[in-house]
């Protein structure tokens, strides 16, 4: 018995030690940490627009089948955290993409090749979707000969 007192006061006088050394760990790996979460938030939002794209992309593509005159109402949900797409734009190659991206980033831009897909929207701009998302309308129409894919909120 006399044994265990004398080893328990050798550990009551070592406790504050070790107590400093695991908080100043703790002080030490808080920050990678902390770097390592906003990059997997980010990877997280760009992942989840990605998605939302392709099933677009699919979308348009039956749209495209079912020739002028179909229309779909698709939902897109967007991350609130700055994330935004875009749908068509200004010039001839950007009117043939979608883009996506994160507040402060230039768009990462999905072209339809297959089958050529020109979009149309009402500004002539493209269609800027920003966070939570909304619900947009596509619709095939054939103009000057050629099949376009109007996109309106």
């Amino acid at each position: 018995m006399m044994d265990l007192a004398l080893k328990d006061k050798s550990a009551l006088e070592g406790t504050p030690l070790k107590l400093m050394i695991v908080v100043a760990m703790i002080a030490l790996s808080a920050p990678p940490l902390y770097g390592a979460l906003g990059n997997f938030q980010e990877t997280a939002s760009i992942n989840s627009i990605r998605a939302q794209v392709e099933e677009l992309v699919m979308m348009i593509k039956e749209l495209i089948k079912m020739g002028p005159g179909s229309k779909r109402t698709v939902e897109i949900r967007i991350p609130s955290d700055g994330s935004y797409l875009i749908i068509g734009g200004a010039s001839i190659s950007e009117s043939m993409s979608i883009g996506y991206g994160l507040k402060g980033d230039r768009p990462t831009r999905y072209y339809l090749t297959d089958p050529n897909v020109t979009f149309s929207t009402p500004s002539e701009e493209g269609l800027r979707i920003d966070g939570p998302g909304c619900e947009i309308c596509l619709r095939c129409i054939e103009k000057n000969g050629s099949i376009l894919v109007q996109v309106m909120i």
